[in-house]
């Protein structure tokens, strides 16, 4: 058929109002998902579903006459409910008028929104034509048919080539900053004005500010041409040092500090004219004059925003504009505000507290403005009140806060406004205008409403006058709407930053604090510092978050929880070890008990942990946390949250906030078997931990997993239950001492042990190995304390060293050996036989627990478990030792483990002494006393008999016959039950989580 018919069987198909048939029967659309949709009271118009295509949705909509704006976005809004990602909404009035709505991209590039196109019912444009004919499919393409494609299809892409725009861009600023690179004393001299070190990066950051001062000169010269030279007129004229001063000086006394002020202090610091003019002459080309021509409205912040979060141009981690597109997304979904009213919008009270470069801020300004677009309103009105009271951010980073302000001026680069609620936030010992002081960034504000800043983001007029000019941080206690943060990670009590330095090199005391060039004093009296504002701010120990173990991010929790008012919204980006992490359990407890509708989203990577990240650069696992503050606090042992599973990274902008439309309740992700995306899974949420399903791909495990913690055995493809006695590990028994309360200096721990270092592990023989082990079991304080995975393929493992006891502390070795009770009051298990591997690397390791010969002290890798039975003889003992040891190397045992345990790394499951008594195992004390006998007359059956690692579980026969005595012999289960097992242990080890992507996983995994 050629074009021409096509197009006509099409007009005379619209012409005819036959819309089934030109969507359906023409362009191979499917049968419409949707019933009509009624009208409101007082209304009259119905909405009638066409056609679907995945999760597109055409509607048609008759009416006497194109009803009014305000009508229109009435009947929209009410379609987008319908949780459709993308809509064809077509008005058809009576006299042949239509309007047709596409979805097409805002100007910024980073979502899309529904424009109408007029046209006549008996004469549709041949543009018109052309675009319903893209938006084609055929019976042959259905099988491997995307939801991406359908949006491609349908969506449509900008005017402005914005990759090619980008790139010209990047390659001017990276021309640009070479002569700058090539001068040390430029370098020096701009990385003092960045509060960053001199170099290629912060030469190419120095030349980005200016580029962007250039673009916003195009637009302040035509609102200002008798004050300000616009560019072509500098191009004209030559863009030399004195002249161009000159200029940003009369924009400065207009304002305009927020982008001027560190652009006029950058071309300070280039200390020769030469240099400065050639630099000037790159970025008033042709780069700049095409973004300011070319690049309207959000453009100017899009690009800008893209390029200083390049690796080229920024040194830190930052949030990736695309999970700060979901996030934002999410977050502003649950804002209850009358979107269509502009003083309810701006009345909005919004804050990132470590707002680095300003993405989430931004995220968050375009998903407002688009809310208020779509219903109706017109976004640059806001931007004014946005600029100035809306949006509210700090840093410790100069330079952050400036391009912070930068990327939201650039949203409306044409408007102007007074000035932002941005602030430079003090972080060191010094004199910050008060006298000597210690400080400690954002997190001073714990302690109240407001306190001193270095500066706002400019408008006080300081970057070009050197003179100090203080204002104040005002950030309410219970005065926000929305608190977003991606807060800094660093841990006060890990020194993580060792593995970056040699053994010998001294360590900060307090890495939180390192940065900013602070010394080891200084990180003292900061770290006192923040237990001072806590208690200014009279926040008791016991309703905090913060935890040193945890981080800095977990002190962030705080500020950010009391900043908020009762009904706003928490949304964070943490470590995923938020979930289940020790350190993390009063944070679970905080928003257990003050907040509801508690989502976490975590990402599914088979490639490495920072796949799984939604930051870059960090090199751990993250998950994203949103929450709604409660107004009455509730039973924190209660909580619950809806855990969002993402199968993949968000890819651009328009992507991100695609996921978070199809995670909302009610969307695609709740779907039985979820989404192409994900899906989502109800779970606890509690101090305690239990499981959860973060980084989890399979939607039927993560049910059978939480059915398995509950006591009830799914197995895959079969509906019935089967009831388990299963309870927390700790129901049984005590874990052992903390591995520091063992062999720590200083008068901490009673003995001393040496385990064997990884290179002699590596060097030598097995043989020579288990002889060595043999001797310390004859010891007096057998340990083992360090994996070998080599000595490790059976259930029964020797002890690895031998405790020495140190001067002056056999008493505290013998208490510590038999068991005792803490100052807590919790009682301690003392040495034992029965030791669980709370460092669990999948690929390589084959047990979950193991038995030592004979009782022996557990360590780091190994820490002890003592079962409490009454008055039993060790022979007793022994066999519940046996049986708990079967279990947790079956294939129910490694995956409940697993589901417990922390997975921020692939093949890697983590607990810590604290938290090993939360595996889910099988109660021992429910069963019959023939059952545990049975369970321990299979290791002694098995013990002699090597097991694969344990992501190898769907191909090791010593496992599966484990796995038969279990579930036949110990739970009475029939022979066909073993089939649904076979099943689970392939599901299990097909999980990235579990298999780390190495060759070892099951085939097509």
């Amino acid at each position: 058929m050629s074009v021409a018919t096509a197009h006509q069987e099409m007009q005379d198909l619209i012409a005819a109002q036959e819309f089934e048939s030109l969507f359906i029967d023409h362009l191979g659309w499917d049968r419409p998902r949707h019933q009509q949709l009624l009208p409101e009271s007082g209304a009259q118009m119905v909405a009638h579903s066409v056609a679907s295509k995945k999760v597109v949705d055409v509607w048609h909509v008759p009416c006497p006459t194109i009803p009014q704006a305000p009508e229109r976005h009435r009947v929209i809004r009410r379609l987008r409910r319908l949780h459709s990602l993308e809509m064809l909404v077509i008005f058809d009035g009576e006299d042949g008028e239509m309007l047709w709505f596409w979805p097409e991209p805002r100007p910024a590039g980073d979502s899309y929104k529904s424009v109408g196109h007029w046209c006549d019912r008996n004469a549709i444009k041949e543009e018109m034509l052309e675009r319903l004919s893209e938006a084609a499919f055929t019976l042959e393409e259905e099988p491997s048919l995307t939801v991406s494609d359908v949006l491609s299809r349908v969506r449509r892409s900008l005017g402005v080539d914005l990759v090619g725009l980008e790139r010209e861009v990047a390659t001017s600023v990276l021309d640009a900053a070479a002569p700058l690179s090539a001068s040390k004393d430029c370098s020096d001299r701009i990385g003092r004005v960045l509060s960053q070190q001199g170099g290629d990066q912060s030469n190419r950051m120095a030349v980005a500010i200016m580029l962007n001062a250039v673009v916003f000169q195009h637009h302040i010269a035509m609102l200002h041409p008798d004050k300000v030279q616009s560019p072509d007129h500098v191009r004209s004229t030559g863009a030399r040092r004195d002249l161009v001063s000159a200029d940003w000086d009369a924009i400065l006394d207009i304002n305009y500090w927020p982008i001027f002020g560190i652009a006029r202090k950058l071309l300070d610091a280039i200390g020769d004219d030469q240099i400065a003019n050639t630099v000037l002459d790159e970025v008033y080309g042709s780069a700049s004059e095409k973004v300011a021509t070319q690049a309207t409205q959000g453009l100017v912040g899009e690009l800008f925003g893209r390029l200083i979060v390049d690796r080229k141009f920024l040194a830190t981690y930052y949030t990736r504009p695309q999970s700060a597109s979901f996030l934002a997304e999410l977050a502003v979904d649950r804002l209850q505000v009358d979107w269509a009213d502009a003083s309810a919008v701006t009345s909005l009270r919004v804050a990132d507290l470590a707002c680095g470069t300003g993405a989430l801020l931004t995220a968050v300004y375009r998903r407002i403005a688009a809310r208020h677009e779509d219903a109706g309103g017109d976004p640059s009105s806001l931007h004014k009140k946005i600029m100035e009271d809306v949006l509210h951010g700090c840093d410790i980073m100069p330079a952050a806060v400036h391009l912070t302000a930068a990327v939201l001026s650039g949203e409306h680069p044409d408007i102007d406004y007074t000035s932002t609620r941005t602030w430079v936030m003090p972080f060191g010992v010094d004199d910050f205008g008060s006298g000597q002081e210690t400080r400690i960034g954002s997190l001073d504000l714990l302690s109240g409403d407001q306190r001193r800043a270095l500066f706002g983001d400019g408008t006080t007029a300081i970057e070009a006058r050197d003179a100090p000019a203080y204002s104040e941080a005002v950030v309410p206690d219970g005065g926000f709407d929305l608190v977003i943060m991606n807060p800094p990670f660093t841990r006060p009590t890990n020194h993580e930053n060792k593995r970056h330095s040699s053994d010998d090199a001294p360590m900060p005391p307090n890495p939180a604090f390192a940065g900013l060039g602070n010394d080891e004093v200084a990180q003292r009296l900061m770290s006192d510092s923040l237990e001072k504002v806590y208690r200014l701010g009279r926040v008791k120990k016991e309703a905090r978050a913060g935890h040193g173990n945890a981080g800095l991010a977990s002190n962030f929790v705080d500020l950010a929880h009391r900043k908020l008012k009762p009904g706003g919204v928490l949304a964070l980006i943490v470590p995923v070890t938020i979930v289940s992490g020790d350190s993390w359990k009063k944070t679970r407890r905080l928003l257990a008990k003050y907040y509801e509708d508690i989502s976490v989203s975590t990402l599914t990577s088979v490639d490495r942990s920072t796949a799984r990240s939604f930051s870059n650069d960090t090199n751990m696992a993250e998950a994203v946390v949103i929450a709604t503050r409660r107004s009455i606090p509730t039973d924190p042992d209660k909580g619950r949250a809806r855990y969002l599973c993402l199968l993949r990274r968000p890819a651009t902008n328009p992507d991100g906030i695609d996921l978070a439309r199809l995670a909302k309740p009610g969307g695609e992700f709740d779907d039985p078997g979820g989404s192409y995306s994900g899906f989502a899974v109800s779970g606890l949420f509690t101090e305690h931990g239990g499981g959860h399903p973060s980084g989890v791909e399979d939607a039927e495990l993560c049910v059978i997993a939480g059915n398995l913690l509950e006591g009830h055995l799914r197995l895959p493809g079969v509906a019935t239950l089967a009831d388990i006695p299963i309870v927390p590990m700790s129901y049984l028994g005590r874990r052992g001492p903390y591995h520091l309360d063992i062999n720590a200096g200083g008068g901490r721990g009673p003995f001393e042990v040496v385990p064997p270092t990884k290179g002699w592990i590596k060097e030598t023989p097995f043989s020579a190995k288990e002889e060595i082990r043999s001797g310390h079991m004859e010891s007096i304080y057998p340990a083992l304390w360090s994996h070998d995975s080599e000595m490790e393929s059976y259930m029964t493992v020797k002890p690895c060293s031998t405790a020495t006891v140190r001067d002056d502390m056999a008493k505290q070795a013998r208490l510590l050996w038999d068991g005792f009770t803490n100052k807590k009051g919790i009682a301690i298990g003392g040495a034992t036989r029965l030791h669980i591997n709370n460092d669990f690397r999948f690929t390589s390791q084959p047990l979950g627990a193991c038995l030592t010969p004979r009782p022996t002290i557990g360590g780091r890798a190994w820490p002890s478990f003592a079962l409490d039975l009454d008055h039993c003889s060790d022979v007793e003992l022994l066999k519940w030792e046996k049986a708990l040891c079967v279990w947790l190397n079956s294939t129910l045992g490694l995956i409940s483990r697993w589901w417990v345990s922390s997975r921020q790394q692939g093949g890697r499951a983590i607990l810590t002494v604290t938290t090993v008594g939360s595996i889910p195992v099988l109660d021992l004390n429910s069963i019959t006393s023939s059952r545990i006998s049975v369970a321990a007359a299979a290791f002694d059956q098995f013990e002699n008999r090597s097991l694969l690692p344990a992501n190898e579980a769907y191909r090791d026969a010593v496992r599966h016959e484990m796995d038969e005595v279990i579930a036949t012999e110990v739970l009475h289960m029939d022979k066909q039950t073993l089939r649904g097992i076979a099943r689970l242990r392939d599901k299990w080890c097909r999980e990235p989580s579990v298999h780390g992507n190495k060759p070892t996983r099951p085939p097509d995994s």
